[in-house]
């Protein structure tokens, strides 16, 4: 047998990877359509619920809604994670996406790709550090909306270091501590 070339295996791994990817995604979009037929079949039951008691209900006009569905546990569970990260790391920061992956890792988020991934971050997990940041909580590092910049996140302390803080954590990271003509650090 003769050996195969490296350009053959990596077009061999590659199709290998497209079929993986292609029967997770039929499979998803199975369960995902015996979700629709499901709630569409409540949905046809609660019109005509509603008909019997008021005809005059228009079903189809009612706008529909996008309810928080519990799925990181009790409200707020998210932005605590989030500050306690970065509350934990001060004087450190943390960027964006070292925060995404430990929130996911901490609340059990499995995506399906990583275009949902991303969907999480940039409307769940941006938007709670946006409105901590607001809150005065934490400060933002990076200027917004800037191309390719990482985004970088801080602790917000309530009050402003001790000079005795900030001494002792000058010597923790191994800098020089320069003594004043009187004795002081």
């Amino acid at each position: 047998m003769s050996r195969t070339p490296t350009t053959l295996k990596w077009m061999v791994r590659r199709h290998a990877t497209l079929a993986g990817d292609i029967a997770r995604l039929r499979e998803l979009r199975a369960r995902l359509q015996a979700d629709i037929d499901k709630l569409e079949g409540d949905a046809t039951a609660l019109r005509a619920t509603m008909q019997l008691f008021d005809s005059r209900i228009d079903p189809v006009s009612i706008p529909p809604v996008r309810a928080w569905k519990g799925r990181y546990g009790r409200r707020g569970v998210l932005k605590a994670f989030l500050l306690e990260q970065l509350r934990l790391a001060y004087p450190a920061e943390r960027t964006t996406m070292e925060l995404a992956y430990a929130a996911a890792l901490h609340l059990k988020q499995d995506f399906e790709t990583t275009a949902d991934f991303r969907r999480w971050v940039d409307d769940s997990l941006a938007a709670q550090l946006k409105r901590s940041m607001r809150e005065g909580r934490i400060e933002r590092l990076h200027e917004p909306r800037s191309t390719g910049e990482v985004g970088r996140w801080r602790w917000r302390p309530d009050t402003a270091p001790s000079l005795a803080h900030l001494r002792a954590q000058a010597q923790d990271q191994g800098l020089a501590v320069r003594q004043c003509d009187d004795g002081r650090a």
